[in-house]
């Protein structure tokens, strides 16, 4: 729009000056004294004047026609170049899609990465917890050592306490009773104690033959009788196997006792 107000307003001045430059040729200058025997040039007649207003005529229809050509050649560029930039503003557009339709690709395939991952990981998890939740069978059979309490001792403290698990805890009452799992119970009961455990007279090779019971009726309802003999003891809770064997017993209200078990 703006060349053609520019061509438009060329247009104008140009017959602006068509327009001066004719007035100029008809007003011709009075002929000095000195040349009036001077031959004068006849006037122009009426068909030679109806001539040249026709020749300025064709003229400013040349010069507008050629304007208009000039407007008429600029116009196509114009679009032309309007519909250069449209194209590339296409372009940009389609490659910008591309480039989103990529990333969201990507993105959807790292997170199903990501979801077969977790899943993964959520399984290996649940085996894991499975397997401790159904357990193996241990056994203890390596080296022995000695676990001691002395007479009178406090059966709470710990270091009057075997502590084999998180759950069992061997001690003895001072009122003279027998053997008591110290983390479920505080004192001793002739028919379950200690609580968690089971026993048999044997040693661990023996154990898939072997008959377990409660401790007291293990060593035929008398502990101190157990001083000597080999057992197994069976920690049913957390399904481990270990040796034991009492070393001492003390009668009486004195609650001391020993023994030498197995290790893991």
């Amino acid at each position: 729009m703006r060349i053609l107000k520019c061509l438009h307003w060329i247009v104008v001045l140009l017959c602006f000056v068509l327009i001066a430059a004719c007035s100029s040729e008809e007003d011709v200058p009075t002929t000095p004294p000195e040349l009036e025997k001077v031959t004068q040039e006849p006037t122009p007649t009426e068909s030679e004047t109806s001539s040249s207003d026709t020749t300025n005529n064709n003229t400013d229809t040349t010069t507008t026609d050629n304007n208009t050509d000039q407007a008429t050649t600029v116009t196509p560029t114009t679009e032309g170049v309007a519909e250069t930039v449209t194209d590339t503003l296409a372009d940009t557009t389609s490659s910008v899609t591309d480039t989103t339709d990529i990333t969201n690709s990507s993105d959807d395939t790292n997170s199903e990465t990501e979801s077969s991952d977790t899943s993964s990981s959520t399984t290996n998890n649940t085996d894991a917890e499975n397997s401790e939740s159904q357990g193996e069978t241990v056994i203890w059979d390596d080296s022995l050592t000695s676990f001691s309490k002395s007479d009178g001792s406090n059966p709470t403290e710990e270091d009057n306490q075997d502590r084999l698990s998180a759950g069992v805890w061997i001690t003895r009452g001072n009122n003279g009773g027998q053997i008591y799992n110290a983390a479920v119970s505080s004192n001793a009961d002739k028919t379950n104690s200690p609580l968690g455990t089971e026993w048999a007279i044997g040693s661990l090779d023996q154990i898939d033959d072997l008959t377990f019971q409660n401790f007291r009726a293990a060593v035929n309802n008398k502990p101190k009788d157990a001083v000597g003999i080999d057992l197994v003891l069976h920690l049913t809770e957390e399904d481990i196997y270990l040796s034991v064997r009492f070393t001492s017993w003390s009668s009486g209200q004195r609650g001391g006792f020993a023994y030498q078990r197995s290790t893991p």
